[in-house]
């Protein structure tokens, strides 16, 4: 979508829309933009190199377990998330699994789960 830049005021596609300002950015812009103490934090969890990445990515088969003691089943990790939308942090994030073997009737179909409620089953084939 193509707006006024709100860095640059260039009338650009749009790669960036700040939350609460509503501030478009273009591409250029976003780039040059400094890092919150957050995106800096979360690019490093995330970055392939780094010793301390995810335990967990999309595609992994994973136990889950609601808060980390009752079995809901066997499922596969579909999103990470790092907001309090989900309860994640930067440093605590969620996963969103969809389960595929259920444990009881009561288990959802999917639902968020900390690193404490999850035990790796299967790891995804997909290169990290």
């Amino acid at each position: 979508m193509k707006d006024l830049c709100a860095v640059c005021k260039k009338f650009l596609e749009i790669a960036y829309v700040e939350e609460g300002t509503n501030r478009p950015l273009c591409d250029a812009c976003l780039m040059a933009e400094p890092l919150t103490s957050d995106e800096r934090d979360f690019l490093l969890l995330m970055a392939p190199w780094s010793p301390v990445g995810p335990p967990f990515r999309n595609g992994d088969i994973v136990e889950a377990r609601c808060a980390g003691k009752i079995f809901d089943g066997i499922g596969e990790v579909h999103e990470i998330d790092m907001c309090f939308e989900h309860g994640g942090t930067p440093v605590y994030p969620t996963w969103r699994v969809t389960l595929t073997e259920k444990a009881h009737d009561k288990a959802p179909d999917e639902g968020w789960y900390t690193e404490n409620c999850l035990s790796l089953v299967r790891r995804s084939e997909v290169a990290r």
